[in-house]
């Protein structure tokens, strides 16, 4: 019987290491007390000057205990080597304690070889002066003898046998652990090492498992032994834990926790899996018996096989059967599962509960409609045009056919292909083709017409009729272009390159950049070659050259544009560029950007793109196919209706990409661009400014510019000059003037 020095208060129960499952410290200390005596250490310093000495320090600052030791040697006597002890804690014969540590060691300047230190754990009586070495006492050391390891060891003059750890490189500290459990006369040690705090412990193996030893062990103590012909040596422990190992039976463990279950239509019986596994103990590894397996509402569970180390995991089968609880779709019902069970010879009966579950599944088979809603864009001039809509199987828990009985369209200008067939788990989805024919009904750009196609749709057998719907749209894109021109370029105006390049038409109130080369182009105007039909791509008069005999145009050589795609046109800075901007006080609102564009051989630049000042393309890419001079010229259309080109009043910049060339020639082989017109509408951006009296009843209006105008007032309109007369009317009352945006007024006397 031990008693033990010091008692933690509410002793902590800690995951245990080792073989062991759990620890009880019942001694701990960090190093982290005021002093040294407060550490609840007894200290053992035979000599503390001079040869064969040593010392013991607490570091209050790093909280550490230092030892010190000058040539104190403990192989045939104890000189004056330190230990710091405390009591083993009491056990009894046949349980198990521990003792722990870390320990570091200086390497000093000669290198590990000269070094000749043991610091670590060992056991005698605590007497003072006394030497553990005189009972060949156990003892577990970090070693710099010939090289940096662990060691198990006993204290036999000359070393005796002892196991080691392998060379621990570059590390000069472990952590290091001694379980002892107790016999009558002879106990019995196993020693574990690791390097990191992290790391799982490492038992030493040999001569070191269950190494036994009748040496006294009453107490446990931290020391620092050296070589005689080592005059210095230091260590320096981090914390010092003492308790018992708490050592179990064999025990069960279940998986899952809790277990629920589907029991599908049409039943009655639904099956699930609890998996038993088999934990040995630290002490007693017997089978497990499996003693009862109890749970009502319906549910039971089947007995199984003992486990053990030859049946480490066995499958519990929990059953429930509905026959007499009666559960409809979607109904739930619950119980527990008590599971009694027991270590063959403990003596010792134990129950598990599992909460076990079950729900009625009954899904019904429907059908799903891919998309919910398919809208469709009819472009002028086609007059029709088809989508489709998807219509899936959706499986039950009893699969059956579905049978789509019609497809039908509220909307007579829609129609559906097909209208009829069967769905199954060998033909999950059919596609459905909508057609949409304009019957006159779209006219204008954004004229829409809307239908539902309605569903309808059987399980096979059932007798009952479903419906689904998609809702169907379909929106006409008719462009209209302006014949409004703001900027126009021809080319033509005369031989002075600059001027060529300038605007021909431009809009009131609005100024144009020259049309000018990005870095891969070159500002080339052509003579003779130039469009001079009179009208610009879209059709509306632009004028001809108004000297004979010279058509200009701009010309793209091989040499220039030598990309093969518009990503590389647009890195190689390949385009033409022309900048906007309206006036202070306007606005421009776009409609379309267009150009004509030809080539005088296969070998020349053939595809052109728009895009912004950031290079965003916009609409698509166009490629020319015509190939002639002067007459021999194709139309592009961008479309600029997008609400990013409207209400501009900033300086707004766009782009021609040019790219396609079919040759490696660098020659002349030129691409030719003409008329290049922006269209849309200038207008002012503020409301004009203006004044107003009253008199006998009589608005009177005078406005800074002729602009249309809206008014909203309180009186009667009778002033005849304003192109309104009104009385009588319920006040307020709006009168317009021309198609200006209403802007409103209230006006009294």
């Amino acid at each position: 019987m031990k008693h033990a020095f010091k008692l933690l208060a509410g002793i902590a129960a800690v995951l245990g290491v080792g073989s062991a499952v759990a620890d009880t410290t019942t001694f701990h200390t960090d190093f982290d007390e005021a002093d040294l005596a407060s550490t609840g250490l007894t200290i053992d310093t035979p000599s503390t000057d001079g040869p064969d000495s040593g010392t013991i320090s607490l570091n209050t600052a790093n909280h550490q205990l230092d030892f010190t030791a000058y040539g104190a040697n403990m192989w045939t006597l104890r000189e004056g080597a330190p230990i710091a002890w405390v009591a083993a804690p009491t056990v009894e014969a046949g349980e198990t304690w521990f003792v722990e540590t870390q320990v570091n060691m200086i390497n000093g300047e000669a290198g590990n070889a000269a070094q000749y230190k043991q610091a670590g754990i060992t056991f005698y009586d605590g007497t003072p002066g006394a030497n553990p070495g005189d009972e060949d006492a156990p003892f577990l050391v970090l070693n710099d003898w010939n090289n940096w390891n662990v060691n198990a060891q006993a204290f036999t003059i000359g070393g005796g046998q002892n196991s080691g750890s392998p060379d621990l490189g570059e590390a000069t500290g472990a952590f290091l652990r001694i379980e002892i459990t107790e016999g009558a006369v002879t106990n019995s040690y196993n020693y574990f090492y690791k390097i990191n705090e992290g790391d799982a412990w490492t038992r030493l193996t040999g001569w070191a498992e269950n190494q036994t030893s009748v040496a006294s062990n009453s107490v446990v103590g931290l020391f620092l032994k050296s070589h005689n012909n080592n005059t210095t040596g230091a260590a320096q422990f981090d914390y010092l834990s003492v308790g018992l190992v708490i050592n179990e039976g064999a025990t069960v463990d279940f998986d899952p926790l809790m277990l629920s279950m589907d029991l599908d239509a049409p039943g009655p019986i639904a099956n699930g899996t609890i998996t038993a596994s088999y934990s040995a103990g630290t002490v007693t590894s017997n089978d497990i018996e499996i003693v009862s397996l109890t749970a009502d509402a319906g549910f039971t569970a089947a007995p199984v096989a003992d486990l053990g180390t030859g049946n480490p995991t066995e499958d519990i089968t929990v059953t429930f059967d509905n026959s007499g609880i009666g559960l409809t779709d979607g109904e739930s019902t619950n119980s527990t599962l008590e599971i009694v069970w027991t270590e063959l010879g403990s003596g010792v009966s134990n129950t598990s509960s599992i909460p076990v579950d079950v729900t009625f599944v009954n899904k019904p088979n429907s059908i799903k409609l891919t998309p919910a809603s398919l809208s469709m864009t009819l472009k002028y001039p086609d007059t029709s045009i088809n989508g489709t809509m998807v219509v899936s199987y959706t499986e039950g828990t009893i699969p059956a056919d579905i049978e789509i009985i019609s497809i039908t369209s509220t909307n007579s200008d829609f129609s559906v292909d097909q209208a009829s067939f069967t769905l199954s788990t060998n033909s999950t989805s059919e596609d459905v083709m909508v057609t949409y024919v304009n019957s006159g009904a779209l006219m204008n750009n954004g004229d829409t017409a809307n239908s539902t196609a309605v569903v309808t749709w059987t399980v096979a057998g059932s007798g009952v009729t479903n419906t689904a719907n998609v809702t169907l749209s379909v929106s006409y894109y008719k462009l209209t272009y302006s014949t409004t021109v703001i900027a126009g370029f021809d080319f033509d105006a005369n031989t002075d390159d600059g001027v060529q390049r300038s605007a021909m038409l431009l809009a009131e109130n609005v100024t144009a950049s020259l049309f000018s080369g990005g870095a891969g182009l070159n500002n080339q105007t052509v003579d003779v070659i130039g469009d001079n039909s009179g009208v610009d791509a879209s059709g509306v008069p632009f004028g001809t050259s108004t000297t004979p005999g010279y058509e200009g145009t701009m010309g793209i050589s091989v040499a220039q544009a030598t990309t093969t795609n518009f990503a590389d046109a647009v890195a190689a800075n390949d385009y033409y560029t022309f900048t906007v901007t309206p006036d202070s006080g306007f606005e421009i609102n776009l409609t379309d950007i267009s150009f004509k564009a030809s080539k005088s051989s296969v070998d020349s630049v053939d595809e052109y793109a728009v895009t912004d000042s950031q290079g965003n393309q916009i609409g698509s890419s166009a490629t020319i196919t015509t190939m002639g001079q002067v007459t021999a010229y194709e139309g592009v259309i961008i479309d600029l209706s997008a609400p990013e080109f409207q209400n501009i009043t900033e300086p707004t910049e766009f782009r021609i990409y040019a790219w396609g060339r079919g040759t490696t020639s660098t020659g002349g082989t030129l691409a030719m661009l003409d008329k290049v017109v922006l269209k849309g509408t200038v207008g002012s951006g503020a409301v004009p400014s203006f004044s107003a009296t009253v008199s006998d009843g009589s608005l009177i209006m005078s406005w800074e510019t002729s602009a249309p105008f809206n008014v909203l007032t309180n009186v009667d309109l009778v002033h005849g000059e304003w192109g309104v007369s009104q009385s009588n009317v319920t006040s307020p009352v709006t009168n317009a003037v021309g198609n200006a945006p209403q802007v409103f007024y209230t006006l009294g006397k």
